[in-house]
């Protein structure tokens, strides 16, 4: 006997259903002024957020379609970065949410410029290298073709930046980190089980030495990945 099956109109009017009261949910404050642990953190409490990974934190190509290239240079929309960009009712990321819930919200990116990459990244002579948009980037810290090792310099910067942010160390921050594509990725370790294990374990330890940095350096942090 061939298996139920819903109708295809109803699946979609209960998707639709569905996805209208995930989007109008309205933000309730936290029951604790000041959670005594982060297991009792509440969107409400949150007030920074920082990203932390490579191209696809950074939000490299996000919604250009066409437009990935602008005069001849490929193009970062941090403003749609999913983790750490300030959104839109168009485009829903992490950061929009979160500032439904508390209005003060700072560290999210905006904008669209040129890639960014990590100091020493040898692409044309290093004419990407770095942070070159601070005002768009905020605490999104993400550079294009990073790898674990990169985490360093990202962190650094936000050793530098956070001083700059009023009441920093007191405040509750969400971090979300996504890194590992361009470590993985290599077509040695696809074909050759020795090279794949060195591969994961150098990026287990790289990852090891920045969540340790992290945890050293900064109170009040609640990381996601």
């Amino acid at each position: 006997m061939a298996a139920a099956t819903l109708p295809r109109v109803l699946i979609i009017f209960v998707f639709t259903c569905v996805l209208q009261a995930a989007t109008s949910c309205i933000p309730q404050a936290p029951a604790k002024k000041e959670p005594a642990n982060i297991s009792e953190l509440h969107p409400g409490h949150v007030s920074v957020v920082i990203g932390l990974g490579d191209s696809m934190m950074a939000g490299f190509a996000a919604g250009a379609g066409p437009d990935i290239f602008h005069l001849g240079l490929l193009q970062e929309n941090r403003e749609v970065s999913f983790g750490s960009g300030v959104g839109s009712s168009d485009h829903r990321t992490l950061p929009y949410y979160l500032k439904q819930y508390n209005a003060s919200l700072v560290g999210a990116s905006s904008g669209v410029h040129p890639l960014e990459t990590p100091v020493g990244s040898g692409i044309a002579g290093g004419m990407f290298d770095g942070y070159r948009y601070p005002k768009n980037d905020q605490l999104n810290l993400a550079l294009s073709i990073g790898q674990s090792w990169d985490l360093r310099q990202e962190i650094q910067q936000l050793k530098v930046l956070s001083k700059n942010i009023d009441a920093f160390e007191d405040r509750w921050k969400v971090l979300t980190l996504m890194i590992g594509a361009n470590d993985l990725s290599h077509s040695s370790a696809c074909t050759n089980t020795s090279q794949s294990e060195v591969v994961a374990n150098t990026f287990a330890i790289w990852m090891e030495d920045a969540l340790r940095d992290i945890v050293k350096s900064f109170d009040k942090i609640y990381v996601k990945s």
